[in-house]
């Protein structure tokens, strides 16, 4: 499953959440500023300074994705190895 960090009027964000739509990746979406509180994402994640920030969260923990490149080349990455049973 991704988490996928977003906030309002961001394109990126948008994109990161239709990306994981289409491809049939499990995902949920945490908007800063109204499921979490702005200053407790920073104190998560105090060298972010984009959104959307994206991790991989699995029975082993969690792994760090990025942004929305990142999570691109992470689905095509993924797609090329036949692991899309996410």
């Amino acid at each position: 499953m991704i988490v996928i960090y977003t906030k309002e009027n961001c394109s990126f964000c948008s994109r990161a959440k239709q990306l994981a739509t289409d491809k049939g990746i499990a995902h949920s979406v945490i908007k800063i500023g109204v499921d979490i509180p702005t200053n407790e994402f920073k104190d998560m994640f105090p060298n972010t300074r984009t959104v959307p920030q994206i991790h991989e969260v699995t029975s082993s923990g969690n792994r760090y994705i990025g942004g929305y490149v990142e999570f691109s080349n992470w689905v095509s990455s993924i797609e090329m190895l036949g692991e899309m049973s996410l």
